[in-house]
């Protein structure tokens, strides 16, 4: 799959905005031309779910719930086909009710006049690498496998000891993402 024309510019200016600034606001969403629908969907959820919860910080576990929540989207398909289920024994509610993401690290700017949510380093960190493996498949764009792929490789993050504690890896993802999108 080649790169659209200014493809990779608008997923970099997505990845970028969430590392440089650590925060976006809901209806920058629709800025990100490069976000797949159901990564956009995705990243929505998680982002209204710590707004509603009253939290203001999102973790890698709020992405991952994001992604879980359409079950017939690219990233909960990939875990479904390599047996891979972290909402098993409650796990994923667990870690969203005990608020994981307040043991991830608070970046150190907030803007609080508008209802910006702040994310986590682990989900910022997260999120550059689902950038970083959009980029080295040859994708302008960020998919839920992409994003997926950032949360089993971010060391630090809830979700990837979650995921990698089921027996997820980022080589068997990324092969279950080749695979994925072979069919």
């Amino acid at each position: 799959m080649t790169i659209p024309q200014g493809g990779q510019d608008q997923v970099s200016r997505f990845a970028s905005a969430i590392h440089d600034r650590r925060q976006l606001y809901v209806e920058e969403l629709t800025t990100f031309g490069q976000l797949t629908d159901a990564a956009r969907a995705a990243t929505s959820f998680a982002m209204h779910s710590v707004q509603s919860s009253g939290e203001g910080l999102l973790g890698t576990i709020h992405l991952l719930a994001g992604i879980l929540q359409n079950d017939d989207q690219s990233g909960a398909i990939i875990l479904r086909q390599m047996g891979v289920d972290p909402g098993a024994d409650g796990d994923l509610r667990k870690l969203l009710s005990s608020s994981s993401c307040k043991q991830e690290h608070l970046p150190d700017n907030s803007d609080k006049e508008r209802e910006a949510v702040l994310f986590t380093e682990e989900a910022s960190g997260a999120i550059q690498a689902a950038f970083r493996e959009a980029v080295s498949m040859g994708h302008g764009y960020i998919g839920t496998e992409h994003l997926l792929l950032g949360l089993v490789s971010e060391e630090r993050g809830s979700a990837g000891h979650l995921l990698r504690s089921q027996g997820a890896s980022v080589p068997l993802v990324r092969e279950g993402v080749w695979e994925f999108l072979a069919q």
